[in-house]
């Protein structure tokens, strides 16, 4: 069966929620004016989505910190940051400091 919302195949599951969540689901479903169907499979989506995302995060934040003990980044880095401060020897006139007014 075909969902236009998801735009794909659904597969019906059977779920058991402690009494208290399906109350606090049913009961925000029909404030946003949707079903409670709905409305959990959009809250299981945004969990994903959020999962995903510390996961990505936490995959970042390892990477960086292999980075940190990287002798060789280390020292590149190091060389490419030395570099922004080199000015031509040529141009002792430092143009960008002067004002055309």
């Amino acid at each position: 069966m075909k969902n236009a919302e998801c735009g794909g195949v659904m597969t019906a599951i059977s779920m058991n929620l402690p009494d208290e969540l399906a109350v606090q689901s049913r009961s925000m479903a029909k404030q946003l004016g949707m079903s409670r169907t709905a409305f959990i499979r959009q809250a299981l989506q945004h969990e994903l989505q959020r999962v995903e995302r510390q996961q990505d995060e936490a995959a970042i934040a390892a990477d960086l910190r292999r980075l940190a003990d990287n002798r060789t980044y280390i020292s590149e880095s190091q060389a490419i940051e030395a570099g922004f401060n080199d000015l031509p020897e040529d141009d002792a006139e430092c143009w960008w400091t002067t004002r055309d007014d």
